[in-house]
């Protein structure tokens, strides 16, 4: 038997190949081919891995629920946006205690505001990286002035949009927080969602232009 291709080694390590072909590919291991033996190695570490993976999927359930909650900010998708405004750039000012000198420049913090809405983010590159690892958090002062309890707030959904397309989708946590992980394109957007409010979109383009400049 010829050394055994990758198509063979496939069904083989997912126990799909049909009983006189595994046979074959057993009787080949046999003798003991380097080469084969080699690759019997790898196609079953990768098996192995795969298996792994499948078992960080999130439950069906789960996400159908999630799912469901995004459906219901279809009506907030359609109404018209409201721009945030930039109240705080560190490029502009001094930088926060901590991250001055050679550090200062891979940080950016920003703050927008839009009616009752305040979104703090930070954008950093990953090392080892072309992506960028974008962490924040939106308030409504809103909430805070009427005491509403958290739990009773409905969370906002935070959107990562490149002109009409959204890239990325996800729900704030308990206090607000939310994270993203993106490479720097053009015409990139950050877009809340808040059920019964407009939505407001928090426009990236200018901001990651001047990342890293002084």
């Amino acid at each position: 038997m010829k050394h055994i291709t990758d198509d063979i080694w496939v069904d083989f390590v997912r126990g799909t190949l049909v009983p006189d072909d595994a046979e074959a590919v057993d009787r080949h291991l046999r003798t003991g081919c380097g080469r084969c033996l080699h690759a019997r190695d790898l196609w079953l570490s990768v098996r192995q891995r795969a298996d792994r993976e499948s078992l960080y999927s999130p439950p069906e359930d789960a996400l159908a629920i999630a799912r469901a909650q995004f459906r219901a900010f279809r009506a907030e998708r359609k109404l018209t946006p409201i721009r945030a405004v930039l109240l705080f750039d560190n490029l502009h000012g001094a930088s926060p205690v901590g991250i001055r000198g050679a550090m200062a420049p891979l940080l950016r913090h920003l703050l927008y505001q839009a009616g009752s809405f305040s979104i703090d983010f930070s954008i950093e590159p990953r090392a080892g990286s072309n992506e960028l690892a974008l962490t924040g958090q939106v308030a409504d002062a809103k909430r805070v002035a009427i005491r509403e309890p958290r739990s009773r707030a409905p969370r906002p959904k935070v959107l990562l949009l490149q002109g009409d397309r959204e890239l990325a989708a996800t729900a704030t946590n308990r206090v607000g927080e939310f994270e993203f992980q993106f490479e720097a394109q053009e015409d990139l957007a950050l877009m809340v969602l808040v059920k019964g409010r407009p939505p407001v979109l928090v426009e990236l383009g200018e901001v990651l232009g001047r990342r890293g400049t002084t």
